[in-house]
């Protein structure tokens, strides 16, 4: 089977955004915002800096193709997105054209877009469409005209199926709206504080790691998280759980952040 890789069909590029989880992404700059940066058409994230480790000029895969840096994003809107894809996208076509079948392996901003232009969902419409993970879109068109065949059972704007089990799809299409949510776990405190420097952390045999800088003093995680959760619980609810994490965790290492942090 021929292959192709394509960088075009890449992810949408999040901008100042990159590497930060959702959550994070919400109390820096608050819900409404980045549920508009993700779900619209037309609003992009803003920009990263060249600077930024995360932006694509600095990753070698990208020089080899022999790309010019204009041409590589600074942030992307999914309007963007449809831009560099629809070139590809008329390739795929004219394949289709010849009777073959073709699979496209690529990320769920990607496929919004492909099943926008397949089912001409309008710009304002396409916040609700949600793409799980790891389940196959299968398209079925009419040879001559490229249109889309509508197929049963399948959801809202789509005429293409998601396989596989349906109520597996729509438990995974529910968890791409609470990405953003409104509770706050364990987890997430603890990638704040590492994504902020707030912490250095002593591994087993006492040992403090680079993170750790000048003006740092020793807390107790149960009061770095009496701090935090003052610092954010007017943007979010910190879920229970997060004390059995302390509890967990609290023989085994100890946290330090800069008396100014939080």
């Amino acid at each position: 089977v021929p292959i192709r890789q394509e960088w075009t069909l890449n992810e949408r590029h999040d901008g100042n955004l990159t590497g930060m989880n959702k959550k994070l992404a919400v109390l820096e700059y608050g819900k409404e915002n980045v549920n508009l940066w993700r779900r619209s058409y037309a609003a992009a994230p803003p920009p990263l800096d060249t600077c930024n480790p995360g932006w694509p000029g600095h990753d070698p895969r990208y020089k080899n193709l022999g790309l010019e840096t204009e041409d590589l994003p600074l942030t992307e809107s999914l309007m963007d997105v449809e831009n560099r894809v629809s070139v590809v996208w008329e390739e795929i076509l004219a394949l289709l054209r010849d009777g073959k079948n073709v699979m496209v392996v690529t990320h769920g901003n990607v496929v919004r877009i492909l099943a926008k232009m397949l089912d001409s969902i309008p710009d304002e419409d396409i916040d609700a469409l949600d793409i799980p993970q790891c389940c196959p879109l299968v398209y079925k068109l009419h040879r001559e005209i490229l249109t889309p065949i509508k197929l049963p059972n399948t959801f809202p704007q789509l005429s293409g199926k998601f396989l596989g089990d349906q109520d597996v799809v729509k438990e995974k299409m529910k968890g791409i709206r609470e990405e953003t949510g409104n509770h706050l776990f364990a987890r997430d405190i603890r990638q704040i504080l590492r994504a902020n420097d707030w912490i250095g952390v002593k591994d087993g045999r006492g040992r403090k790691d680079e993170k750790k800088k000048r003006g740092f003093r020793k807390m107790s995680t149960t009061k770095i998280d009496q701090r935090l959760v003052r610092t954010i619980s007017g943007r979010m609810q910190v879920a229970r759980n997060t004390t059995h994490w302390h509890k967990r965790s609290k023989s085994k290492f100890r946290e330090f952040y800069p008396q100014d942090s939080v």
